[in-house]
């Protein structure tokens, strides 16, 4: 039976516990595990509630720097809290954090840009997410929900497992983009997932989960 990761969110302002819970959500969609997520007042109530907790999300932007001091001595004794993720909106507090692997402090807008990032690292995943935008919404799919990159002028067709997005972008940028061994290029206009391809000829590839043939390019017959 696999492991839910504990996630504690200490914020009082109710607008950004809205954000990072959908922040979190979405990430929840995406990664593998289980996670269990709850919302606490301070770190104490959450502490009296939970025998571990696998990471703390703490909102300090409105904390000084002698709060946070506090905070973080008070809490270094914490065993059963594996880390605490600081979001804050001064930069000076981020140095507060640096020598210290069970303490993470970010600006709330990076956590906000590069959330897949952070958690994955956190809870040592390795598990590659493309982000991007569509219709100036902020999209993530994962590597290996794709089967296979369409280039189409200026735009770009996603073909994932459950949809199909199309998106503005160059294929040559997404190539660049993409930094994962199982996407490889075949064609000027396709960028095919290794896992779900098969030789049908040597100019062609077939995708036989949804029966579609890609062309192999000239120039990639030997890549």
């Amino acid at each position: 039976m696999t492991k839910k990761r504990s996630v504690a969110i200490i914020c009082e302002d109710e607008q950004l516990l809205l954000q990072i819970r959908k922040i979190i959500n979405e990430y929840m969609l995406l990664s593998t595990g289980e996670y269990l997520i709850k919302d606490y007042i301070t770190i104490s109530d959450a502490l009296g509630r939970n025998s571990q907790i696998d990471l703390v999300i703490c909102d300090i932007t409105k904390m000084n720097r002698s709060d946070v001091l506090c905070l973080t001595i008070n809490t270094a004794e914490y065993s059963c809290i594996n880390k605490i993720l600081y979001l804050t909106e001064d930069a000076s507090l981020i140095d507060m954090t640096l020598n210290n692997n069970k303490y993470i402090a970010v600006r709330l807008d990076d956590f906000v840009k590069n959330v897949f990032e952070m958690l994955d690292s956190i809870f040592e995943i390795d598990e590659a997410v493309i982000k991007f935008k569509k219709y100036d919404e902020q999209m993530y799919i994962k590597v290996s929900d794709i089967y296979y990159i369409k280039g189409c002028g200026n735009y770009i067709s996603v073909r994932g497992r459950d949809k199909i997005f199309i998106v503005s972008g160059n294929i040559g940028v997404w190539n660049k983009k993409i930094k994962n061994s199982n996407m490889v290029r075949v064609h000027k206009s396709y960028i095919v997932n290794k896992i779900y391809a098969k030789m049908k000829t040597s100019d062609e590839i077939v995708i036989d989960e949804i029966c579609e043939v890609i062309p192999i390019g000239r120039k990639y017959k030997y890549d």
